[in-house]
């Protein structure tokens, strides 16, 4: 007997929400890339630091959690929204397991329906950053294998009814080439129509395109730059670097540049995108790899500069912790 999706999703232990965020909810992301312990030490394997006050996870790696482990987690982890994504990639720096999903379409919709058991919703990031699928801020994602192994497991209907928000990629490397990024934002829009689709980029980094002024051939500039990939996008998730010199100052002004230039169309930049809608910056990830690396062994001072960030009015949501 063939089951339907509710009923095999069910059988693996959890059965789909309905319902699907509003865009207006989705623009108000409510996310941590990590979780720091912060003293309430857990037995778990994974992350940085195991077994100590500090322990640090990335959360978009919990796919591959016991369901223990992932309660554990989940226990201490206030914000709705979590970051997904990778179905193959090797664990972050060897603190996690491999992932590999290419072929088990059935398993991974279960496992993000036994994730969102517990209210979460997702920002996923569905484009793998590695050989062979990545080939380069010149060549993009080489779509034949991502049409061959990806595409099945993306549109199976458990993900899609899973996904709300899809944000294309991780950071491609700053030199990356106005034409991949393009590429990218139009396979999105086709694999994720219904999702509130955008795109991530690296530290500081905030049009999608090279921006070396040395570059040959040079790239398109930024605002041609975001009118080429405006079409088939709804916001840009914004990451800082200025934590490395503890610029609060600096990362506040630069989230912000990035709306307003949305707002008000400065240096030919859209103002709407897909669907007509208006551009919407979040500011996302600006503590993540400095919690995971030690550096700034805690929840703060990312929450505090989330909060900082949101409390000036201009920007929605926030990727690395608020009050």
């Amino acid at each position: 007997m063939r089951l339907d999706l509710r009923s095999r999703l069910a059988l693996a232990g959890a059965a789909p929400d309905p319902g699907r965020l509003s865009f207006d909810e989705c623009e108000r992301v409510r996310c941590s890339l990590t979780i720091v312990f912060d003293g309430r030490g857990l037995n778990i394997p994974w992350g940085a630091r195991p077994g100590t006050a500090t322990q640090c996870i990335f959360l978009d790696e919990i796919d591959n959690f016991s369901e223990e482990d992932l309660a554990k987690v989940m226990a201490l982890y206030p914000w709705r929204d979590l970051p997904a994504g990778g179905i193959i990639q090797p664990g972050y720096n060897g603190f996690y397991p491999d992932t590999n999903w290419i072929g088990r379409a059935d398993e991974y919709a279960a496992v993000l329906w036994r994730i969102r058991a517990y209210g979460k919703r997702f920002v996923y990031h569905p484009l793998p950053d590695r050989f062979p699928y990545w080939l380069g801020p010149r060549d993009g994602w080489d779509w034949k294998l991502v049409k061959r192994d990806l595409e099945p497991v993306f549109t199976h209907p458990g993900v899609q009814a899973a996904i709300d928000r899809a944000a294309g990629f991780w950071e491609p490397p700053p030199n990356t080439r106005n034409q991949v990024y393009v590429d990218a934002v139009k396979w999105q829009a086709d694999i994720f129509p219904q999702a509130w689709r955008t795109i991530h980029m690296s530290p500081n980094h905030n049009a999608p395109c090279d921006g070396d002024p040395d570059a040959v051939p040079p790239d398109v500039p930024d605002g041609p730059a975001w009118r080429n990939v405006a079409p088939y996008v709804h916001g840009f998730l914004y990451q800082s670097s200025m934590m490395d010199e503890r610029r609060e100052d600096q990362f506040l002004f630069d989230v912000d540049y990035v709306q307003e230039h949305f707002d008000r169309g400065i240096n030919d930049w859209p103002t709407h995108g897909a669907d007509g809608r208006q551009l919407v910056a979040v500011g996302y990830e600006y503590a993540s790899r400095w919690r995971h690396d030690g550096e700034t062994p805690g929840m703060e001072p990312g929450i505090a500069w989330g909060h900082d960030m949101m409390a000036r009015g201009l920007i929605r949501g926030f990727g690395d912790g608020s009050r």
